[in-house]
């Protein structure tokens, strides 16, 4: 699925699938992005299955290959085994949230434990359950989410149902002809009825996951209001500054989306002159060609058009960043591969 042709590089996160576009480098590290759900916690409760694989070695033990079934569509576990095979993915149909039953995906999928790679040199070591999956998570315990891939015009490996491909790596082709993104399919509904799973399940729109009517949040917060990422109680969907610095936590209100025309109708609506934008860079840090547009139908989140920095005084505003020293946050209009929008940086 993925091929050697690809250089590892850097990602901008996309903090839990909250984040606004962010401005990505591209140096040869490999930035991990851990998406969640509407709730507390984004891992599937997978111990009563089976835990991540045993790497160890066991001597003249046969090894047990990989189910290969992460991404599949299911509607119990047991769709998700695989006869002679070491069987640890369960479906994520009400697999999620820190007492079980969100869906999180429109369409369920199988997924499972993994063990990330704390230092990956080629893409091979971002992939686990033979390579049908990526593994994204830290201190050794991860999530083998579905992988997929696009790059600037197309969808080349996609998600199931309805899902939709989030950016998890940006690929950068040797050849220097641009980029690709190695993703993860994740949800995406725009309406309830997009949850196809457990019955019941509602649609978090502002976050695109499918969630129990219990944990269903009314954001009392809309698009373009500040907000606080670090808020015991989610205030809305809080595109943060991110990094290290005082203003890390500090941001505005914005939804995911699905982009396209109709993503980006759906932006407009909720804020005028907002559209869909999966935050792709026209170019690396080094002036390198990276994404010369961007692919209809994946994941990204809706941010402010712009055209100067002046244009983002309001969300600075909102937010309540300066930009003054270093440490503190600012608004500014960057350049993405669909536009210029409004973008939360840390001072540096």
């Amino acid at each position: 699925m993925v091929k050697k042709l690809f250089a590892l590089a850097s990602v901008t996160a996309l903090a839990g699938m909250v984040s606004a576009v962010g401005a990505a480098g591209c140096s040869e590290t490999v930035t991990e992005v851990q998406p969640s759900d509407a709730g507390s916690d984004v891992k599937p409760d997978t111990k009563k299955d089976s835990g991540p694989p045993d790497d160890g070695d066991d001597g003249d033990e046969e090894e047990i290959p990989p189910s290969k079934t992460t991404g599949k569509e299911c509607s119990t576990t047991t769709d998700c085994e695989v006869e002679g095979t070491e069987n640890g993915n369960i479906c994520s149909k009400g697999a999620f949230g820190s007492k079980g039953g969100n869906d999180v995906f429109g369409t369920p999928v199988c997924i499972g434990a993994c063990t990330p790679n704390e230092n990956p040199t080629q893409v091979a070591d971002l992939l686990c359950d033979g390579e049908t999956g990526v593994c994204l998570g830290d201190s050794g315990n991860g999530l083998c989410y579905p992988a997929c891939q696009y790059d600037s015009t197309s969808v080349a490996a996609g998600c199931a149902g309805n899902n939709k491909c989030a950016a998890a790596y940006f690929l950068n082709k040797t050849d220097g002809t641009g980029a690709a993104i190695l993703g993860i399919c994740y949800g995406a509904c725009t309406a309830d009825a997009d949850c196809k799973g457990s019955a019941g399940q509602k649609c978090q729109v502002e976050l695109g996951v499918c969630v129990k009517e219990a944990e269903y949040k009314t954001f009392a917060k809309a698009v373009g209001d500040g907000c606080n990422g670090a808020a015991s109680e989610q205030e809305c969907n809080c595109a943060t500054v991110r990094g290290e610095g005082k203003d890390k936590d500090k941001g505005y209100c914005t939804s995911t989306c699905i982009t396209g025309a109709a993503g980006d109708a759906a932006c407009g609506a909720l804020k005028t002159g907002w559209k869909c934008s999966a935050g792709l860079p026209k170019e690396d840090d080094d002036g390198n060609p990276m994404f010369s547009a961007q692919p209809d139908d994946v994941l990204g989140v809706c941010a402010k058009s712009c055209e100067d920095d002046a244009d983002c005084e309001d969300l600075a505003t909102a937010a309540g960043v300066a930009g003054a020293a270093k440490g503190d946050g600012k608004a500014v209009c960057t350049e993405f591969a669909n536009g210029h929008f409004c973008n939360l940086i840390e001072v540096e």
